[in-house]
């Protein structure tokens, strides 16, 4: 009977090749779409799940009240792994991980700075599962010298896979020996390139939280009593030990008692509200915690890869809304050939078929388009795919080489896929078509039912209106970005080089071998270089001090505190208000002056703050210039008071971090290649790092403009099989009213009237469309703005154009089916009724 099915199936498929190439064609664009960003979909739920064991690995966490403030973060005391394991006995290892980031590793003469490198117990392939390729998992980590690299890491430092037994240098510091080779690219949030032993490092310091801790409990386990039992354990712990500090030098302290908790606030000034055991699973895209770089980890500049499940909801909607287009179009397409399809299937109830054959029937000719869409849509994906990978530096990959169950869960995926479209695009046919009277559907009367024009109708305005909320979306995110864009930001970011000393000694004010007034007169010297300014931040990165308590103008209130040093505002071309720049003629510019934005004087209430103090940090500051606003840290956020001092205390906040090199647009390249020769005088040992101020910005738009360009996708996809669809539907139109047409032109209609009457009746269902669309796209349009202080004001001219594009592309596609219904012999018409 299957085989029956089939057969008949691909005869049906080869006998109405124009019909089937459309379905086809609207099924396998709206596989591609979905498939591409089910792809997108897995890797960002997939991470941590490449065993069955991180199942049971979770991240201990920590909400803590500093005051007023409550922060719930991932940080927690160093002695807590060994405590869990000797304490709990659910817990069945812990492990302590430091994040050490950039790291400069020397092999020899080679010498790379490695972006992720961290530290950690001897205990951490037994909580985290990674396999070693290479090495002995037993082993590796026991010693101090260990480490365990990835193998992508092993080429670039030592060019071969096998590494082990090979050393390398950590900041021209301490040697380590490779013990172990991971197997391939573990899908983790620690994604780690470099993992060193921290096995010979012990303490009792229960006050400083500057550590994470993982655990694998055993099966069976209650997550809610283990976090009740770890935080009695920390308080008792935080109490013994900080008595144990402050009696030492002081013995009227009294102990903690029975009452740690209350003791630790009165003595501690906080409090440890809770303590969870966070599945490693969710850290990726749903981590409640927050860690000590998230601020920096969230911001594009430094690439993190922080999850963000914002757009894997985003793109998984619409990749759902985009397949149901498709499926719409299969059943607009369909119900085009219902007056054929109708009458074959009263014929065959005729001859004694059943309605569960007649629905096997069309089911299987479902199944066999649906399949063959999938193949097309396969391939249209991984090319999509790899659009995405080269454009925007993604990794996605149909199938995970670490990951065999990853990999049977994608194909089930795609099987289960074939499935659902094949049940909800043959649906019509299948269950409304075989349920007809064969007498009523040999007369023709299906064609005309109430119920049938109903649905479709219904289905040409929920297409419709998906298609102009994409478009709308497009047209909205176009629009804002091009207001940015085309705002001036307050500065110019083109030909500036941003370099990065590794010691920071060199440019740290106040210390006795800082070499800033060597460096800025020496680098003026290479040809090319036009100016040399020394800061702690820079545009497109976060402020160093933020919410610095001020006072000024007999009251008080936070602001920016940044500091930069002198040649810093015309290096980035910041233009004055009013006042002068820093400048060494003026011995107190480097003790006590002040310059500020001009929402700064805003915010003091000053008409003129030339000359009038704000006192920072303890010290009493004299204003000096006030500087044009600028979008430093983009248009997310307001623009906020903000005042510029040149650091000369030692350490000050960490001193300046970076070195902004103005350079000669013309011989940039030249510029740039002698000014790494000239730093390898500088630190010898360590290579320059730079990059360019411009990129380092355009960073702050990375994400929307990727979103730009999806949209874009997103909504040409859409209404190419909304169009499709139309196009079928407008063909069944004129072919139900062939007599009419006939009839209308004998007496005297002409073409051109006969064309409105036709694409009348689909104006009015896609003037609809639009009306159900314009408040759904405005409430999503000004969702997405709010990410933006900045933001374009969304006119009733964008939703107005929407529609025009979407009715004049709407009536071309129906006006070809209704031209050529008009332009029939009205002869031939009516002999064909």
């Amino acid at each position: 009977m299957l085989k029956n099915y089939f057969t008949i199936a691909w005869r049906n498929v080869q006998r109405n090749k124009g019909y089937t190439l459309m379905n086809i064609a609207g099924l396998a664009f709206g596989l591609a779409a979905f498939i591409a960003a089910l792809v997108y979909v897995n890797y960002e739920t997939g991470f941590d799940k490449w065993d069955k064991q991180l199942s049971r690995t979770y991240r201990v966490d920590m909400k803590e009240t500093w005051g007023e403030e409550t922060t719930n973060s991932a940080w927690t005391p160093f002695p807590l792994a060994a405590q869990l394991v000797a304490n709990c006995p659910e817990v069945r290892a812990a492990t302590r991980i430091s994040d050490k980031g950039q790291q400069l590793v020397t092999v020899g003469d080679k010498a790379l700075y490695i972006e992720r490198v961290m530290a950690a117990d001897s205990s951490f392939l037994t909580v985290m599962p990674y396999k070693l390729k290479y090495g002995s998992m037993v082993s590796a980590l026991k010693q101090p010298g260990d480490a365990i690299i990835t193998g992508t890491t092993s080429m670039r430092l030592f060019g071969t896979e096998n590494s082990v037994g090979k050393t390398m240098v950590l900041n021209n510091g301490k040697t380590y020996t490779v013990a172990g080779v991971c197997e391939g690219k573990a899908q983790s949030h620690l994604d780690f390139d470099i993992c060193v032993s921290f096995s010979s490092l012990t303490g009792t310091n229960w006050s400083a939280n500057v550590y994470f801790t993982y655990a694998l409990l055993r099966p069976g386990t209650s997550v809610d009593a283990l976090s009740k039992k770890t935080k009695s354990l920390i308080v008792n712990s935080l109490a013994t030990y900080s008595y144990g500090m402050m009696s030492a030098g002081n013995p009227k302290v009294t102990e903690p008692g029975k009452q740690p908790e209350q003791w630790i606030k009165a003595n501690l000034g906080h409090s440890v509200d809770q303590v969870t055991f966070e599945p490693v699973a969710d850290v990726h895209l749903f981590s409640k915690a927050k860690i000590y770089r998230d601020a920096a980890g969230n911001h594009p500049l430094f690439n993190t890869k922080a999850g963000n499940s914002t757009p894997v909801i985003f793109f998984g909607i619409a990749a759902v809304l985009v397949l149901v287009l498709a499926c719409i179009n299969y059943i607009n397409l369909s119900i085009a050939r219902a007056g054929k399809r109708a009458k074959e299937s009263g014929i065959r109830k005729v001859m004694g078929a059943g309605r569960r054959q007649l629905i096997g029937q069309f089911l299987a000719e479902a199944f066999v388009q649906s399949f063959m869409a999938m193949l097309i849509g396969i391939l249209l994906a991984k090319w999509i795919i790899a659009i995405l990978n080269s454009a925007f530096g993604m990794h996605l990959s149909f199938f995970d080489n670490g990951s065999a169950m990853a990999n049977w869960m994608f194909a089930g995926q795609l099987l289960l896929l074939v499935l659902a479209v094949t049940l909800l695009s043959g649906a019509y046919p299948a269950f409304i078509l075989s349920s007809f009277q064969a007498a009523r559907v040999l007369k023709g009367e299906i064609t005309k039912s109430v119920k049938g024009k109903l649905l479709r109708n219904g289905l040409v305005i929920l297409q419709f209106s998906i298609s102009a909320c994409f478009i709308i979306g497009m047209a909205v995110v176009y629009l804002q970005l091009h207001y940015i864009n085309s705002t001036d930001p307050g500065f110019t970011t083109e030909q500036v080089m941003v370099l990065k000393p590794y010691s920071g000694r060199l440019i740290d004010p106040g210390m006795p071998d800082n070499r800033i007034d060597l460096l800025k007169t020496q680098m003026m010297q290479i040809p090319g270089v036009k100016s040399v300014a020394m800061t702690d931040f820079y545009p497109g990165t976060p402020s160093n001090v933020t919410g610095a308590d001020a006072s000024f103008n007999n009251r008080k209130g936070q602001v920016t505190f940044d500091f930069v040093h002198f040649d810093y505002f015309k290096t980035l071309n910041i233009k004055f208000v009013s006042g002068r720049d820093f400048s060494p003629v003026y011995a107190s510019d480097t003790v006590n002056s002040a310059i500020i934005n001009q929402t700064t004087a805003r915010y003091m209430g000053y008409r003129d703050p030339i000359g009038q103090q704000v006192e920072l940090i303890g010290v009493k500051y004299n204003i000096i210039g006030v500087v044009k606003d600028n979008h430093v840290a983009g248009y997310n956020s307001l623009i906020v008071p903000e005042v510029y001092g040149i650091a000369v205390q030692k350490h000050m906040f960490g001193g300046y971090k970076s070195i902004l090199v103005k350079v000669n647009g013309r011989e940039a390249s030249a510029t740039t290649r002698a000014v790494e020769k000239y730093w390898k005088s500088i630190e010898p040992g360590y290579p320059l790092r730079y990059t360019w101020l411009d990129q380092d910005f355009a960073k702050l738009l990375d994400k929307y403009e990727r979103f730009g360009k999806i949209t874009i996708l997103l909504s040409a996809v859409s209404i190419v099989i909304a169009l499709m669809g139309i196009f079928a539907l407008s063909a069944f139109a004129a072919a139900q009213r062939t007599k009419e047409i006939g009839i209308r032109k004998v007496f005297g209609a002409s073409a051109a009237g006969i064309t409105a009457m036709l694409s009348m009746d689909f104006l009015k269902l896609i003037i609809l469309a639009l009306v159900v669309a314009f408040p759904v796209s405005y409430l999503a349009s000004r969702k997405w703005l709010q990410e933006f202080a900045y933001q374009v004001q969304l006119s009733w001219l964008v939703f107005a154009a929407a529609g025009v594009v979407i009715l004049v592309i709407a009536l071309i596609t129906v006006s070809i089916q209704a031209i050529k219904a008009a332009v029939v012999n009205p002869v031939k018409s009516l002999r064909t009724e």
